[in-house]
């Protein structure tokens, strides 16, 4: 008798769980080198937006990152330790509006 799988879950040889371990071991690779330049894909993500749409807020920001305000304000934080983004006219009571 062969050997059923697991109910509830395609077998592991399927093409949809080789393709989930292929994303997750290409992810893994991605963030062990993003790491080296002391990011992480949440940090390239918002890269991404920001040179695609400049002058978001933190607010539209974390909306299209589906994160807190609070946590894009740290993620930001770090792109601007880096240089990697700059947030001009932004100021207390005022909209910051980020850019690459």
């Amino acid at each position: 008798m062969t050997e059923q799988p697991p109910a509830g879950g395609p077998p592991a040889d399927s093409p949809v769980m080789l393709a989930i371990l292929a994303g997750r071991a290409w992810e893994a690779r991605l963030n062990t080198a993003l790491r080296a330049h002391g990011l992480s894909l949440r940090h390239l993500g918002a890269l991404g937006h920001l040179a695609g749409t400049p002058g978001l807020s933190y607010t539209d920001l974390a909306r299209r990152a589906r994160v807190t305000v609070q946590s894009m304000h740290a993620t930001v934080g770090t792109l601007t330790e880096l240089g990697a983004v700059r947030e001009p006219g932004g100021g207390r009571g005022r909209a910051a509006l980020l850019e690459v």
